[in-house]
């Protein structure tokens, strides 16, 4: 069940961050054994525990550092979760406390993937994939009517390394390849 895998590779992690060092190597073999899939929702899970209940970490307060840093791991074992609140905080500046670099082309790479499906929901919730890939596409709309036309160029590019470097959540290379070059630069304003 991918959700208890989730799960308990959240529990492992959580644990090896506050100093068990046996939960990091029982982790690293469960790494070994479920693969991206699984293992991005665990990041996911334990990002959103420093971010939004460390009580249940007995922490004062949430720890935005660290849960930005596992939110970013979490997207790169494919979460796509993980992608809309990278996107949310790249196009805001913020995520929580922390101040994030306002950078619209790495957004839009976010909420592109997440739209397109490329990853895995495995983050131990129910998710209803159509309703999150029509936000994704109203995100995108409203992107790109401010963006310019090299920001969507290198939105373009960034989509592309990453959909060329993550094969495993990419069903058809060719196919997504071709939905990136027809992102067209929509603002004629700019």
């Amino acid at each position: 069940n991918p959700s208890y895998r989730s799960s308990v590779l959240s529990w492992l992690y959580s644990s090896y961050i506050n100093g068990n060092t046996r939960a990091k190597k029982e982790f690293d073999k469960l790494v070994k054994i479920y693969g991206k899939r699984d293992i991005g929702g665990g990041y996911m899970i334990v990002a959103n525990i420093y971010r939004h209940k460390p009580l249940q970490l007995n922490l004062k307060k949430s720890n935005y550092n660290l849960s930005w840093k596992i939110l970013k791991k979490s997207a790169s074992y494919g979460n796509i979760g993980s992608y809309v609140t990278l996107g949310s905080a790249y196009s805001t500046g913020k995520y929580g406390d922390l101040k994030v670099p306002k950078y619209f082309p790495e957004a839009y790479k976010w909420f592109f993937l997440e739209e397109n499906n490329y990853g895995s929901y495995h983050d131990g919730h129910g998710t209803d994939i159509k309703k999150n890939q029509e936000t994704a596409q109203k995100i995108l709309d409203k992107l790109e009517s401010f963006m310019t036309k090299p920001q969507i160029e290198e939105a373009k590019i960034r989509i592309k390394k990453w959909l060329k470097e993550n094969p495993d959540f990419v069903p058809d290379i060719n196919e997504a390849l071709k939905k990136v070059e027809n992102i067209k630069f929509k603002n004629t304003t700019k």
